[in-house]
């Protein structure tokens, strides 16, 4: 690998072509709840746009984000990841579809990684993704920051796309994965738009063995069918109704081809928006629902989430950009055990919520940007998030910016009463077993975080440069504490209960760099330190490194017409346990993708994932991990 990565890298960066490569930072921020870009944005924001994943050749919303600053892929256990922001904890992070948010099942459902496919990438237009808490505009769930994902809408003509893919593994046993998808949408008549999606996807259960079976690399299959629809309906001169659903069906298999959870999920939403006043007024109402089967011992997670929420802007005298709204959620999770009601556990709560925000231009090159939110919480009581956040623009391409935050997140329903419990098993080895129980606790608290933040942007014609120092003081963090361990017989019983940490501290910094040169190609690099331990103990927090790095190279080879990238991530090691005995190792995995369009009808790519087949369990002793080994995939889209 070290003497083939140079080669690879001077190979791109020789070939010539003429090309541009957009800039982002006029792109207006959706989750700001206000017209405002991201290069206005108070805070910390990344924009991935529909190019950037067809490029990339990414296959849910984990994938299409990883390797932006500040943002990792987190074990949550099961063998699957999370999306941890700032070395917080993944369920940390808000996950929103047009300003919606989806079912917290990464809070309410053990090792839950099922909110990253509700909408297939071929439909998303962009992702935005917020770093630092946004309870000050969303309340509980914010802690850690916003991803929000914007779908595709209905231009002036019809546009209907079929992308046939596949990707094909040369390690390992299994991962071979396959998928067709259709998208759709355009007007109806003078007042209304439509746009759909449908989505196919099979991805064959991936395992990889070492050191004797006590470490492996592997990666659960999945079949997966989703549907959006959107309605949009023009009701005056200002307004507008829109009617969307979101719906899937997905399962889950262990290796080879055994089913072990069935999924279905939807969201169903009325949004309206009008002008009153001068003010921009937006409505949504919404239903999320998740409802997910455990095969083997056949019982039901069902979590249901109602939201209504108002969202007033609009520009006041004196240099004021005002946001305000109320939003009121009531959230039920049940687990049902179908041939029993001993361990059956339902509960439910409600919350209300009022929120402010005013930027204020003090200067023409100075603004500063207050809020907060008050959330009254049926459960856990009253909470105020509030923020500071002052921008001055130095010159025409430096901004310096320096902010604080608060945000919070109520315990889930489960993880907050006594009377739940949930137990899960799996083979550690020839006769050996392991039980795992986790018990609820009610005398949780709800998660805080004071959040600082200063920062550093430039940008001027080809040059985007940024580096960003934050600090997280984050108080009752919430974790499954070992009460007991006990073997017998060959089985180890292991019981966990939820528990708040008194105090943990996360540090960092986020540096970034883009650079595109005049002969096409784009070179964009990000490094983030952590500096993170649980305050009691000294030790490092879980499943979090200190270094990551991303080097991402794009070019146009003129002599083929078509667009390569390099893509290259570095993980460092991390412990897996709170005592810091058990290591994870760093590893480094490297993509290189092609896209080449025919003609306005007619797109390919071809990709060879993981090319070195770098996989962090062939260096670990002991050890399970979430990927999967080399894989040469190749697509199609036809655009009619």
């Amino acid at each position: 690998m070290k003497k083939t990565l140079p080669l690879i890298i001077a190979a791109m960066i020789a070939a010539q072509a003429q090309a541009e490569t957009p800039t982002l930072l006029d792109t207006v921020v959706i989750a700001a709840k206000a017209p405002v870009t991201a290069k206005d944005f108070a805070g910390s924001v990344n924009i991935v746009t529909s190019e950037d994943i067809q490029l990339s050749g990414a296959n849910n919303l984990l994938e299409a984000i990883e390797g932006l600053p500040g943002v990792s892929a987190s074990s949550v256990g099961g063998g699957r990841n999370g999306i941890s922001m700032r070395g917080m904890e993944t369920n940390h992070t808000l996950i929103l579809v047009d300003g919606r948010r989806v079912s917290d099942t990464d809070t309410n459902v053990p090792f839950s990684d099922y909110q990253f496919n509700w909408v297939p990438v071929q439909m998303i237009q962009r992702i935005e993704v917020i770093r630092g808490p946004m309870s000050n505009l969303y309340g509980s769930s914010a802690l850690g920051g916003v991803i929000n994902i914007v779908t595709k809408k209905s231009a002036e003509k019809w546009s209907t796309s079929v992308t046939a893919e596949g990707r094909s593994t040369s390690s390992g046993e299994g991962g071979d994965e396959q998928a067709v998808v259709i998208t759709a949408a355009g007007p109806l008549g003078e007042i209304a738009d439509f746009a759909f999606s449908l989505e196919q996807r099979e991805e064959d259960a991936f395992r990889q063995n070492f050191g004797g079976g006590n470490s492996s690399a592997a990666q659960e299959g999945k079949e997966m069918t989703n549907l959006t629809a959107g309605l949009g309906i023009d009701v005056g001169q200002d307004s507008h109704v829109n009617l969307s659903l979101i719906t899937g069906q997905e399962e889950r298999k262990s290796y080879p081809d055994t089913l072990y959870y069935d999924i279905e999920r939807y969201q169903a939403a009325v949004d309206f928006d009008t002008k009153i006043g001068g003010f921009d007024v937006k409505t949504h109402v919404y239903r999320s629902d998740s409802k997910s089967r455990y095969v083997a011992s056949n019982y039901f997670h069902n979590l249901t989430e109602d939201v209504v929420s108002v969202d007033v802007t609009g520009e006041l005298a004196g240099g004021h950009q005002l946001i305000a709204g109320a939003e009121y959620s009531f959230e039920a999770y049940e687990k049902d055990y179908v041939a029993s009601v001993n361990n059956d556990f339902a509960d439910d709560f409600q919350a209300w919520s009022l929120f402010a925000q005013d930027a204020i231009a003090l200067r023409d090159d100075l603004t500063l940007t207050i809020g907060g939110r008050y959330d009254d919480h049926e459960r856990f009581g009253s909470e105020f998030s509030p923020k500071v956040y002052l921008a001055w623009d130095v010159s025409d391409g430096l901004r310096l910016k320096a902010g604080y935050g608060e945000g919070f997140k109520a315990p889930a329903v489960r993880e907050a009463s006594d009377a739940y419990s949930f137990t899960y098993g799996y083979p550690t080895g020839p006769g050996m077993f392991r039980m795992n129980t986790f018990l609820g606790s009610s005398d949780l608290e709800p998660e805080t975080n004071k959040s600082i933040e200063l920062g550093a942007v430039y940008s001027q014609d080809a040059l985007i440069a940024g580096v960003t120092v934050f600090r997280n003081a984050v108080d009752n963090l919430i974790e499954a504490q070992q009460v007991s361990s006990v073997t017998g017989g060959g089985i180890t019983t292991v019981t966990s209960r939820y528990e708040n940490v008194e105090k943990a501290l996360i540090t960092g910094v986020e540096t970034e760099l883009e650079y595109s040169f005049a002969n096409g190609l784009g070179v964009g690099f990000n490094y983030t330190f952590l500096d993170h331990e649980d305050e009691n103990s000294g030790n490092w927090l879980t499943h979090r490194s200190r270094h990551e790095a991303a080097l991402k190279l794009t070019q146009h080879l003129a002599a083929i017409d078509t667009n390569s990238q390099l893509a290259i991530r570095y993980v460092g090691k991390q412990f897996t346990d709170a005592a810091n005995t058990d290591e994870s190792p760093g590893h480094t995995v490297v993509d290189v993708t092609f896209r080449k369009e025919f003609n306005h009808y007619l797109t390919a790519r071809a990709g060879i994932y993981n090319l070195f087949d770098e996989l962090a369990a062939e260096n670990d002793d002991n050890g399970s991990h979430a990927e999967v080994g080399r894989q040469f995939g190749l697509s199609f889209t036809g655009t009619f």
